[in-house]
């Protein structure tokens, strides 16, 4: 969620979740691109160069939630990513989520501070708001929509997208889920679109 241009990662990922009570989740992951070293150079497990932690392009993520049994649920979180061995993300977000039964509002404000040579450094913000009614016409389903203010990939960009979406549990197992999406990259070109998309969720 707390995505911008400059995290990096984007080949091999793993990750873990742990309960640490029944109400605080802390989770963790790492991803990398393939571990060539920077520059295109050859493939080495030479950390310095290459290998497993030594890729480019890699980016780790830590993320403390508290979910409760109530209206509120929250989380911070913390990513650092590297792109081209030159472009260094650090990210600082917070998560929340109000449930009041018959509908949930939540979002997400993530501070980015971008250093290095590469494009799009400096400092931006990123934030997302929507809304959800469960159980709407069947159980188990979900009609949503939010709004997304997405990351300045360069100065006077500002782009943004909006989805609505409707969620269809066909069995336990399986939920389909399509979506309308509106995306604008903020440049004031022909840049805006309309989208389509279905999701297939496979639950065990």
């Amino acid at each position: 969620v707390l995505y911008d241009a400059n995290m990096g990662g984007g080949g091999f990922a793993a990750g873990f979740s742990f309960a640490i009570t029944d109400n605080f989740v802390f989770d963790a992951g790492y991803s990398a691109s393939e571990g060539a070293g920077v520059a295109g150079t050859a493939f080495s497990n030479n950390p310095n160069t290459g290998g497993f932690f030594g890729s480019s392009s890699q980016s780790y993520i830590a993320q403390l939630s508290y979910l409760s049994d109530g209206v509120f649920d929250g989380a911070l979180a913390y990513g650092n990513g590297m792109t081209n061995g030159n472009t260094e993300t650090d990210t600082y977000g917070g998560l929340v989520s109000f449930d009041f039964g018959g509908f949930i509002i939540g979002g997400y404000y993530a501070q980015h501070d971008v250093t290095g040579a590469g494009a799009g450094t400096g400092s931006d913000d990123t934030w997302q708001a929507g809304i959800a009614f469960p159980d709407l016409f069947i159980e188990g389903s979900q009609l949503g929509i939010y709004y997304a203010d997405l990351f300045n990939t360069a100065a006077g960009v500002d782009p943004y997208m909006v989805e609505g979406y409707y969620s269809i549990p066909v069995n336990e197992f399986f939920t389909l889920t399509p979506a309308l999406i509106y995306g604008d990259l903020g440049t004031g070109g022909n840049d805006d679109n309309f989208y389509g998309a279905i999701r297939a969720t496979f639950s065990f």
